[in-house]
């Protein structure tokens, strides 16, 4: 005997009679006693199915879907082709607790031609029996639970994998796009649950059982659709990038079960969540867990919000800082009261320059770079370079002589003060210094003290500065690893500074 198909046909008088107990019907979902209702607008059950990895649908709306997968696009196709129905369902994660559920698996003898499944009798009692014994196997079927679950790769699809509850929907409508791909328009209609699984190939068919929701009209029913609705309009009334319409959609909505399928699709946070929503058939805990995610996201919103509007006044309060800074330097300005800042460091540089006494070859080399300065934006790497060039060349000290002493006496006893012994030593800075006093064009001697540490290298040299009359300045070469920190570095490199030398000199002036 053959199951009822999918264009409407009545189901068959014959059929063995099923043990499973039909849940009690609310008033929300019961029908008029004399009410008629053609049975192709009732979803069969047996349906072509799509598992979900990614999404999770909720009854209500109409929604385009592009097809990609042969698997989900002939599935479609064949639902298409008959009454128009078919299941989506998410798949559970492996190692989650499902309810067991009997499955069948029918040979490909018997798949009919129509490409739909075929249930002899047998079948069927397969199906009941396979019900009984669930209470008879409970045991075992704990005990299995706890071993470790085999790999998803290379296994069957179970009921198990899947989650208990999922979405029956009708394609309206499907489309062949410009690149070979299928779209169809489907409507998401009502919850279902998967009871078993008929077929896998080409594509899953499952026969769903279509659960009744649990409605309570009670005081906290009540309060709860209250509460969600204002806390939803508060939730609005915070979202700045809402519209209108939406809102004004949103809390149009009489229908509890419709709202809280609304929170479940847009304010649930991951995938886990909305399985939750989705599985709840109690309407009282769905709009008690509503409520709750509502709530938290009203407040992260607040939170963002205030954040925003902390950031957004502190840009605001710089900004307005700024500009009144330079409308102030404007007015001061045009008044002659302030100049320009790059202006003034160049000008500063000027008189620099010009006092420094510059040699003809130094100040011909001096008005190029300062030529260059002048021309080169201030927010240039280059600019910064230039400016530190000039300002070295003009702290050095060009006209700046100092006069020696050459009273050879007075030296001789600034050495015998501050050494004591060191004779032959003395004996020959004292000769340098004679020769100097007769040669006075002579250029000046560099002198070796070789010695180990202590002896009194570094301080001979301080004693025939003092003997001089002139500036000393004393740097150590231990630990330097780069000739360039003596010489100095070249300009190509953005903050190159001058050798020791140099910076001695200009200590030294």
């Amino acid at each position: 005997m053959t199951a009822p198909s999918n264009n409407g046909d009545a189901p068959n008088p014959k059929r063995a009679p099923s043990k499973r107990t039909e849940p009690e019907v609310t008033a929300k979902d019961a029908t008029p006693a004399r009410a008629m209702v053609r049975f192709a607008d009732q979803p069969p059950p047996v349906l072509p199915a799509i598992i979900l990895d990614d999404l999770v649908p909720f009854p209500g709306p109409v929604v385009p879907v592009v097809l990609d997968d042969p698997t989900r696009r002939d599935a479609v196709l064949h639902a298409k082709a008959n009454a128009g129905y078919f299941f989506l369902v998410n798949r559970n994660r492996i190692g989650s607790e499902s309810p067991t559920v009997p499955q069948v698996i029918l040979s490909e003898s018997r798949i009919g031609s129509d490409g739909r499944p075929e249930l002899t009798t047998a079948d069927t009692q397969d199906m009941i029996d396979a019900a009984d014994a669930l209470d008879e196997d409970s045991a075992e079927e704990t005990a299995r639970a706890k071993k470790p679950q085999e790999p998803e790769i290379g296994r069957k699809l179970r009921v198990g994998d899947l989650a208990p509850v999922g979405i029956v929907a009708r394609v309206l409508r499907t489309f062949k796009l410009p690149d070979d791909r299928t779209s169809a328009l489907v409507h998401l209609m009502k919850r279902a649950q998967p009871e078993s699984i008929l077929r896998t190939e080409p594509f899953p068919i499952m026969r769903v059982t279509y659960p009744v929701e649990i409605v309570r009209s009670d005081a906290t029913f009540d309060a709860l659709s209250r509460q969600l609705k204002i806390q939803l309009q508060a939730f609005f009334n915070a979202h700045t990038q809402a519209s209108d319409e939406l809102k004004q959609a949103v809390l149009s909505i009489e229908d509890a079960s419709s709202l809280t399928d609304f929170v479940a699709q847009h304010l649930a946070r991951d995938i886990a969540e909305r399985l939750e929503f989705l599985t709840e058939l109690d309407l009282t805990k769905r709009l008690r867990k509503a409520l709750e995610v509502t709530v938290r996201e009203l407040d992260l919103l607040n939170v963002g919000n205030r954040i925003s509007q902390e950031i957004r006044e502190k840009v605001e309060k710089t900004q307005r800082e700024y500009l009144l800074r330079e409308q102030l330097k404007a007015i001061r300005a045009e008044l002659g009261d302030e100049k320009d800042p790059h202006v003034t460091a160049i000008d500063e540089i000027k008189t620099k320059l010009k006092d420094a006494g510059l040699s003809a070859a130094a100040k011909v080399r001096s008005d190029e770079e300062l030529k260059r300065l002048q021309t080169i934006p201030t927010e240039s790497p280059e600019h910064n370079v230039i400016r530190s060039y000039l300002e070295t060349i003009a702290s050095l000290p060009w006209s700046k002589v100092s006069t020696d002493s050459r009273d050879v006496k007075r030296a001789r006893a600034i050495l015998d003060e501050d050494h004591y012994g060191l004779e032959e030593i003395k004996d020959r800075i004292i000769e340098f210094l004679a020769v100097r006093q007769l040669n006075p064009d002579s250029r000046g001697t560099m002198l070796c003290l070789a010695g180990p540490p202590g002896v009194g290298k570094t301080s001979l040299g301080q004693s025939i500065a003092r003997s001089l009359g002139r500036e000393f300045f004393r740097f150590s070469v231990g630990g330097m690893r780069d000739e360039a920190e003596i010489k100095g570095h070249r300009r190509t490199y953005i903050g190159a500074m001058p050798g020791r030398i140099l910076q001695g000199m200009r200590t030294a002036a």
